[in-house]
């Protein structure tokens, strides 16, 4: 009998293994139990017609998978299969793995980002941490508000269309963080990165801050400012060294782009984003 494989996995990864045997008595059935740290668990036996086999098989392949529950998120785990022939001779091999620890991530969901107005009203400004939205006039009212501000909406003209804006990016006179209108001393820098070919699927089944970290490594190009985006992109980010707490990744979705007023811009009082965010905890 033969089987496979050892390491380390994450929850939700699917573990594989083959299990071959060859017996001159024919199989009478395979066992399988599992040990986590050290407990061993209730035996689970399999006759050849549950294996779909033909009865009593004097040879054949059997190919495991599991799938990693969240029960065994930072577990050591040993996998122990028994093959036992028609005349109870028992043969036994196991493996062992490790499944690193599951960490979940922090979900906000339902996020509307205003359409930027002149006037500093529009609550364009986001905050990862907490996935609330603020104005330039709240942060001006409220200065601990610059210290937790990731991005801002802002639209760029019919060619680059809607984009986000870092904090530490004076992009013009509209977002000149520095000038007296808006006069921020703390301006975040945001790591924004395009996951290209991402969908919502992919964004759905991020769960856990190794999920996290992939979708990270899978981003584009990375910029402080990031424009061209439209419904349905998935962005990866990561945020400033400096903010409380240190740095952390993250993802979100464009789950809709309103142009409420339908005049092909998102600079009016009726245009928003609608986005969910997944940040490390």
């Amino acid at each position: 009998m033969n089987s496979d494989p050892d390491g380390v996995y994450n929850v939700g990864e699917t573990l594989s293994a083959t299990v071959t045997f060859v017996s001159e008595e024919g199989l009478k059935q395979l066992n399988y139990t599992f040990e986590v740290d050290g407990v061993l668990g209730d035996k689970t036996t399999q006759t050849p017609e549950d294996l779909g086999l033909d009865p009593n098989p004097t040879s054949g392949v059997v190919n495991f998978n599991y799938v990693i529950e969240q029960s065994l998120s930072g577990a050591e785990v040993t996998i122990y299969f028994e093959v036992i022939d028609s005349k109870d001779q028992k043969e036994e091999r196991h493996f062992n793995f490790n499944v690193d620890e599951f960490i979940p991530v922090v979900e906000f969901t339902d996020i509307t980002v205003e359409g930027p107005l002149f006037d500093n009203s529009s609550k364009s400004f986001v905050a990862t941490s907490t996935g609330m939205t603020y104005s330039a006039s709240d942060v001006s009212d409220d200065s601990s508000l610059e210290a937790v501000v990731d991005f801002g909406l802002h639209y760029f003209g019919p060619i680059s269309g809607i984009g986000f804006v870092s904090p530490s990016d004076d992009i013009d006179s509209w977002y000149d963080f520095s000038a007296s209108d808006l006069n921020w001393s703390i301006k975040n820098h945001t790591i924004l990165r395009l996951v290209d070919d991402a969908t919502s699927t992919d964004f759905d089944a991020i769960a856990s801050e190794i999920h996290l970290l992939i979708i990270f490594d899978e981003g584009g190009d990375q910029y402080s400012t990031i424009t061209e985006l439209q419904e349905g992109d998935v962005l990866a980010f990561e945020t400033d060294a400096d903010k409380s707490g240190g740095s952390k990744k993250g993802a979100l979705i464009i789950r809709s782009a309103v142009d409420g007023n339908t005049d092909g811009d998102y600079l009016d009082a009726e245009d928003y984003l609608v986005i969910d965010i997944k940040v490390q905890n």
